[in-house]
């Protein structure tokens, strides 16, 4: 719960600080999220034996390269899928993905969707299943990311958002599992300022 304020707290400064002159095609926006990740499909997702949702949250810097479409960089961390068979197994993610943002401006706020491919890096702590012990274990794997929101006019000239997101991790195998793909749906709020 102490995370979640923190990141809050965080958000509001970084509109607060960033806030300022008025945008322009030459300019970055920085952007920092806070919601949860929630695993779907297959084993990761499974209703009995996958994840739960983690706390995630997301940070990224984009460049306008005209009034439609965008570029930028987002990294994001899912602080912990813990197993709903197996308690002390926990798993965190970790994501940078370059991305492309197309919008679409009505009234005072507008609407967008992206989509991006990166680098996926997971860590398993260790744990035991019926007696045996299973080391902690990490990789990485290519992964993709769609998502879409709606961004209004915040604070100090910051802007909010409401944005969902899908990503996908196309292997994910440590030592004590093996789940193939796995699937996050993801939903945040996310406050963005022009530097």
């Amino acid at each position: 719960m102490t995370v979640k304020y923190v990141f809050l707290s965080f958000l509001l400064c970084l509109a607060a600080a960033c806030a300022g002159a008025p945008a322009s095609a030459s300019d970055y926006s920085l952007s920092a999220g806070y919601g949860s990740d929630i695993p779907f499909g297959g084993r990761w997702g499974d209703k009995n034996a996958g994840f739960r949702s983690a706390p995630a949250f997301k940070v990224s810097l984009e460049k306008p390269l005209d009034d439609l479409l965008s570029y930028g960089l987002d990294s994001s961390m899912s602080t912990g899928h813990k197993n709903k068979k197996i308690p002390d197994l926990n798993i965190k993610i970790f994501s940078l993905v370059a991305y492309l943002r197309a919008s679409y401006l009505k009234g005072g706020h507008s609407y967008y969707s992206f989509v991006g491919a990166g680098f996926y890096q997971w860590t398993q702590n260790s744990f035991k299943i019926a007696g045996v012990s299973c080391a902690s274990a990490s990789g990485a794997s290519p992964g993709i990311l769609l998502g879409g929101g709606v961004r209004y006019p915040f604070w100090f000239g910051s802007r909010a958002s409401l944005e969902a997101r899908w990503q996908h991790v196309f292997n994910m195998k440590g030592g004590g599992f093996n789940l193939d793909s796995a699937d996050n749906l993801g939903l945040m709020f996310v406050v963005s300022a022009w530097l």
